[in-house]
């Protein structure tokens, strides 16, 4: 049988005191009490004297981390702001014996319960302590006095008397003392009065925000020693929430340089001193489902997709400009078949006509004549022929014929290709880079979602992309890499359209560096994570709401994408093209001196075989 720690006035006059917030001030939400074994009569009392439903439980049992979704076929909703009012509001009633077990029971609402039972919800507190000597056993109490215990009402004795005090957390910590009428023990405009909207005015409350830079969304300096946000995406939001909720953001930089993964049992980087309270927010970070259970995601503001980039196509060896003009095997082995084939049957026709011609056989040469005169009849040299034949005739017309297409053919396609040198082509998925020949890849390994994606991958293409994976130190280093030829930097499309816009574009604007056409992984979504239970996320994702609504991210990310273009040209020191008629040089001409210079050792080394053969036939 469990006894109360209460006597029966005293827990009369608690619960009657409790019920009437509960009744007038958290009419709107969800009631849930969370107490110690010893406090379950009290719990029972306060039942009986409340109209809204009411779900208890213990502290320390196995529901509380159970799965327990609360809303359903409720119509109980948050009633603040319009645009705020789709979000459910979660009060809960702790009954505990002392300031220590009240920090752990809101630590379980704000982490677990709220985690698992209400996701998204906005928190109220009502706390009723047993055992305080005064107000400063909860001030003094860190778990206590944060802001992220706003929204919370405490009742305790204090001077032999039951009093009700609301936590203020800004500008410093206070428990603000709510006189209430102690024959009805109401309280004068209950509602705003105990629970009101603190994070409208934040009284100039700092935030300390943990990032890396992160394209035109993140962009830190050094001023006088101290880092500070750079114009971005990132800083026009904050500049906006400073300006309507009265507080300020200061930059740092995580120690360990990561974004936060999971490694070891624990999280690194930002996102791990977020979720562990060592930080109150950091920014644009891609949002799944397992972040979400350490940390809470305000609103995302915008989504990217992966690609990779790399150099522009680069030109193929110019000598081999002398074959490029038929493209494939195939055809060059249907022109040598056709010399052969015309060399043959003039061979054959003479033969034939020899022998009633005024000319012998053998005066206009053998087989090695005729498939020598093919070959300048295909090439356009030779279309002169005296003969009385009909027959021949009209076979050396087709042929020159036929030679004369193939020919102009050929040197149209081939000055297209000594005046504007072919290029290689370039891999644009992860497939064709896979197969492409001599190529590797790589990423930054922040320990950000890029790495996870495939790391922890069970696709086949992610894994066999993940088992030759190079890393970079830096994401300029990736894309010099890439911009040297043969290597592609995998990462966030935007992010790498700004690094090419400031840092891999020539004079005119044109970029030495090219992103893939094909985009892999679901866009995934970007937004800012806060401490758990963070009481002001409702008001960011109002501001988040407005400006989304009015297209004002796209308008700044376009905005700082121009300005990245106009410094990268400033910067720029050569160009690929500066225009103007192409004019023909030596590399050009490489195909004509390596054919000339190649005839000339071939010949030498006939001469050197017919020199020789002579000698030995004497």
């Amino acid at each position: 049988m469990i006894t109360s720690c209460l006597g029966v006035e005293e827990s009369d006059n608690v619960a009657e005191l409790l019920s009437n917030i509960v009744r007038n001030a958290l009419d709107d939400c969800h009631v849930l009490t969370l107490h110690s074994k010893d406090f379950e009569p009290l719990q029972s009392n306060l039942a009986g004297k409340i109209d809204v439903p009411l779900i208890s439980v213990s502290l320390g049992s196995d529901a509380v981390y159970q799965e327990n979704q609360i809303y359903s076929g409720s119509t109980r909703r948050y009633s603040g702001d319009p645009v705020e009012d789709d979000y459910w509001c979660l009060a809960v009633i702790v009954l505990v014996h002392d300031a220590m077990e009240a920090a752990d029971a809101l630590d379980v609402t704000r982490n677990t319960i709220r985690k698992n039972w209400a996701p998204g919800s906005y928190l109220k507190h009502l706390v009723y302590i047993h055992q305080v000597q005064d107000k400063d056993d909860i001030l003094l109490n860190t778990e206590l006095n944060t802001q992220y215990q706003s929204n919370t009402v405490y009742v305790f004795n204090e001077e032999e008397q039951l009093k009700v005090f609301r936590f203020q957390p800004f500008p410093q910590p206070e428990l603000v003392l709510k006189p209430y009428n102690t024959r009805t023990y109401k309280i004068k405009d209950i509602k705003s009065s105990l629970y009101p909207e603190l994070f409208r005015d934040m009284k100039g409350q700092r935030l300390d925000v943990f990032v890396l830079e992160w394209s035109t969304y993140i962009r830190l300096r050094e001023t006088g020693g101290m880092l500070e946000f750079g114009d971005c995406v990132s800083r026009r939001f904050q500049l906006t929430m400073e300006e309507q909720l009265n507080c300020r953001f200061t930059a740092n930089k995580p120690p360990d340089g990561q974004w936060g993964a999971f490694v070891n049992g624990s999280w690194t980087g930002s996102l791990g001193m977020v979720a562990r309270g060592e930080a109150d927010l950091t920014l644009d970070m891609s949002i799944t489902s397992t972040r979400n259970k350490i940390v809470d995601f305000a609103n995302a503001y915008r989504s990217d997709s992966f690609t990779f980039a790399l150099s522009r196509p680069l030109p193929l060896p110019q000598w081999q400009s002398v074959i490029r003009p038929f493209p494939g095997i195939l055809i060059w082995v249907l022109i040598v078949v056709t010399i052969l084939t015309i060399g043959v049957m003039l061979y054959l026709m003479r033969y034939i006509v020899s022998k009633r011609e005024e000319y012998s056989h053998k005066r206009n040469g053998g087989l090695g004549f005729s498939l020598f005169q093919a070959f300048r009849l295909v090439i356009g040299i030779d279309c002169k022929m005296r003969t009385s034949s009909t027959t021949l005739y009209t076979f050396f017309v087709l042929a020159c014929t036929y030679g004369f297409f193939i020919t102009n053919m050929y040197k149209s396609s081939l000055v297209a290709h000594l005046t504007q040198p072919s290029l290689s082509a370039v891999p644009n998925s992860l497939e064709e880079l896979l197969r492409a020949d001599d190529f590797s890849w790589g990423i930054v390994n922040y320990g950000a979602a890029d790495y996870d994606l495939f790391a922890s991958s069970d696709l086949k293409i992610y894994k066999e992309i993940f088992a030759e994976m190079e890393y970079c130190e830096s994401s300029l280093s990736c894309m010099e890499r890439a911009a040297d030829g043969r290597f592609a930097y995998i990462s966030w499309m935007v992010y790498q359209q700004d690094i090419i816009a400031k840092h891999f574009v020539d004079t005119n604007g044109k970029k030495l560096v090219v992103q893939a056409r094909d985009v892999f992984n679901s866009p995934a979504s970007e937004g800012w994570a806060l401490k758990p239970g963070a009481p002001y996320i409702h008001q960011f994702n109002n501001i988040f709401y407005r400006l989304m609504q009015a297209g004002i991210p796209d308008k700044w990310q376009k905005e700082l994408l121009s300005e990245s273009v106009n410094e990268g040209r400033k910067n720029a020191k050569t160009t690929l093209d500066e225009g103007g008629i192409n004019k023909l040089t030596l590399y050009h001409l490489q195909p004509a001196f390596v054919i000339g210079v190649g005839g000339m050792i071939l010949s030498s080394i006939t001469l050197v075989a017919e020199l020789l053969y002579g000698f030995n036939s004497t």
